[in-house]
Protein backbone atom coordinates (compact mmCIF):
# COMPACT_ATOMS: atom_id res chain seq x y z
CA UNK A 1 0.00 0.00 0.00
CA UNK A 2 2.44 2.46 -0.31
CA UNK A 3 3.69 2.54 3.44
CA UNK A 4 6.82 2.39 5.27
CA UNK A 5 7.07 1.64 8.80
CA UNK A 6 9.73 2.10 10.73
CA UNK A 7 10.34 -0.11 13.86
CA UNK A 8 12.40 0.62 17.19
CA UNK A 9 11.94 -2.43 18.78
CA UNK A 10 14.13 -0.92 22.20
CA UNK A 11 10.96 1.54 22.95
CA UNK A 12 7.94 -0.26 21.14
CA UNK A 13 7.91 -3.95 20.08
CA UNK A 14 4.31 -4.53 19.22
CA UNK A 15 3.73 -1.28 16.67
CA UNK A 16 5.78 0.29 14.20
CA UNK A 17 7.52 3.21 15.95
CA UNK A 18 6.91 5.56 12.92
CA UNK A 19 4.68 4.99 9.92
CA UNK A 20 5.07 6.71 6.27
CA UNK A 21 2.73 7.08 3.41
CA UNK A 22 5.66 6.80 0.75
CA UNK A 23 3.46 6.37 -2.38
CA UNK A 24 0.10 5.29 -3.60
CA UNK A 25 1.66 2.51 -5.18
CA UNK A 26 3.44 -0.46 -3.45
CA UNK A 27 7.12 -0.01 -2.44
CA UNK A 28 9.10 -2.45 -4.34
CA UNK A 29 12.43 -2.02 -1.85
CA UNK A 30 13.65 -0.65 1.00
CA UNK A 31 17.61 -0.13 1.31
CA UNK A 32 19.22 2.05 4.77
CA UNK A 33 22.48 3.38 4.71
CA UNK A 34 25.06 1.60 6.73
CA UNK A 35 25.15 4.37 9.50
CA UNK A 36 21.27 3.92 9.46
CA UNK A 37 20.38 7.50 9.23
CA UNK A 38 19.51 7.48 5.36
CA UNK A 39 16.86 5.37 3.90
CA UNK A 40 16.00 4.37 0.69
CA UNK A 41 12.66 3.25 -0.49
CA UNK A 42 11.51 2.21 -3.86
CA UNK A 43 8.22 2.00 -5.29
CA UNK A 44 6.25 -0.44 -7.82
CA UNK A 45 6.15 2.58 -10.31
CA UNK A 46 10.30 2.82 -10.31
CA UNK A 47 9.71 5.76 -8.14
CA UNK A 48 12.94 5.94 -5.58
CA UNK A 49 12.90 8.44 -2.43
CA UNK A 50 15.69 8.98 -0.09
CA UNK A 51 14.54 9.52 3.94
CA UNK A 52 16.42 10.45 6.42
CA UNK A 53 15.21 9.24 9.56
CA UNK A 54 16.03 11.17 13.01
CA UNK A 55 18.68 10.56 15.25
CA UNK A 56 16.54 9.06 17.94
CA UNK A 57 15.73 6.33 15.03
CA UNK A 58 19.58 6.20 13.46
CA UNK A 59 22.07 5.72 16.32
CA UNK A 60 21.72 3.25 18.97
CA UNK A 61 20.75 3.84 22.40
CA UNK A 62 23.26 2.89 25.93
CA UNK A 63 22.64 -1.01 26.21
CA UNK A 64 20.15 -1.35 23.23
CA UNK A 65 21.81 -4.14 21.69
CA UNK A 66 22.22 -6.24 24.33
CA UNK A 67 18.97 -5.67 25.26
CA UNK A 68 17.60 -6.90 21.68
CA UNK A 69 19.78 -9.61 21.43
CA UNK A 70 18.17 -10.94 25.24
CA UNK A 71 14.61 -10.36 23.87
CA UNK A 72 15.78 -12.13 20.56
CA UNK A 73 16.96 -15.01 22.89
CA UNK A 74 13.69 -15.53 25.34
CA UNK A 75 11.82 -15.09 21.95
CA UNK A 76 13.53 -17.97 20.70
CA UNK A 77 13.43 -20.25 23.65
CA UNK A 78 9.61 -19.28 23.74
CA UNK A 79 9.27 -20.80 19.77
CA UNK A 80 11.60 -23.69 20.74
CA UNK A 81 9.10 -24.49 23.87
CA UNK A 82 6.16 -24.25 21.94
CA UNK A 83 7.45 -26.58 19.20
CA UNK A 84 7.84 -28.86 22.01
CA UNK A 85 4.57 -28.05 23.66
CA UNK A 86 3.02 -28.80 20.00
CA UNK A 87 5.15 -31.98 19.55
CA UNK A 88 4.03 -33.89 23.48
CA UNK A 89 0.27 -32.67 22.32
CA UNK A 90 0.28 -34.38 19.31
CA UNK A 91 2.61 -37.13 20.57
CA UNK A 92 -0.35 -37.88 23.42
CA UNK A 93 -3.09 -37.84 20.94
CA UNK A 94 -1.47 -40.22 19.11
CA UNK A 95 -1.19 -42.19 22.38
CA UNK A 96 -5.07 -41.57 22.98
CA UNK A 97 -6.18 -42.65 19.47
CA UNK A 98 -4.08 -46.03 19.67
CA UNK A 99 -5.58 -46.94 23.38
CA UNK A 100 -8.88 -46.16 21.63
CA UNK A 101 -8.41 -48.86 19.40
CA UNK A 102 -10.28 -52.36 20.42
CA UNK A 103 -8.64 -55.30 21.56
CA UNK A 104 -8.06 -56.88 18.00
CA UNK A 105 -6.59 -53.63 17.20
CA UNK A 106 -9.44 -52.24 15.17
CA UNK A 107 -11.05 -48.98 16.08
CA UNK A 108 -14.70 -48.69 17.02
CA UNK A 109 -17.25 -48.08 14.25
CA UNK A 110 -18.69 -44.68 13.99
CA UNK A 111 -22.14 -46.02 15.06
CA UNK A 112 -20.50 -47.81 18.33
CA UNK A 113 -18.72 -44.36 19.14
CA UNK A 114 -22.27 -42.26 18.56
CA UNK A 115 -23.67 -45.31 20.92
CA UNK A 116 -21.46 -44.67 23.55
CA UNK A 117 -21.68 -41.01 23.34
CA UNK A 118 -25.16 -41.39 23.25
CA UNK A 119 -25.51 -43.77 26.44
CA UNK A 120 -23.13 -41.35 28.10
CA UNK A 121 -25.74 -38.17 26.97
CA UNK A 122 -28.66 -40.03 28.91
CA UNK A 123 -26.88 -41.10 31.84
CA UNK A 124 -25.92 -37.36 32.21
CA UNK A 125 -29.60 -35.79 31.58
CA UNK A 126 -30.80 -38.31 34.10
CA UNK A 127 -28.37 -37.70 36.82
CA UNK A 128 -29.04 -33.83 36.44
CA UNK A 129 -33.13 -34.80 36.52
CA UNK A 130 -32.95 -36.81 39.16
CA UNK A 131 -30.79 -33.83 41.08
CA UNK A 132 -33.26 -31.50 40.67
CA UNK A 133 -36.44 -33.47 40.85
CA UNK A 134 -37.68 -33.91 37.62
CA UNK A 135 -36.46 -32.79 33.88
CA UNK A 136 -37.47 -29.09 33.80
CA UNK A 137 -40.79 -29.32 32.48
CA UNK A 138 -42.44 -31.11 35.43
CA UNK A 139 -41.87 -34.39 33.84
CA UNK A 140 -40.38 -37.53 35.99
CA UNK A 141 -37.20 -38.54 34.20
CA UNK A 142 -36.77 -41.77 31.74
CA UNK A 143 -36.43 -44.79 33.24
CA UNK A 144 -32.65 -46.58 33.08
CA UNK A 145 -33.81 -49.23 30.72
CA UNK A 146 -34.92 -46.93 28.22
CA UNK A 147 -31.66 -45.13 28.62
CA UNK A 148 -29.49 -48.40 27.83
CA UNK A 149 -31.58 -49.11 25.02
CA UNK A 150 -30.69 -46.10 23.61
CA UNK A 151 -34.05 -45.09 22.97
CA UNK A 152 -35.09 -41.50 23.43
CA UNK A 153 -37.77 -40.74 26.14
CA UNK A 154 -41.09 -39.87 24.62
Amino acid sequence: DGTLDVWDYFYKQNDPTLSLQIDDDGLFSVAMQDQGSLVAAGSVDGSVYMLELCEGLATMQQNEKQSVQQMLERESKREKNLEARAKEMRQKEKRMAESQEGADGEKPTWAEQETAIEKDFWSTVEAFALKAGADGYGAAPPPSDEIENGTPPQ
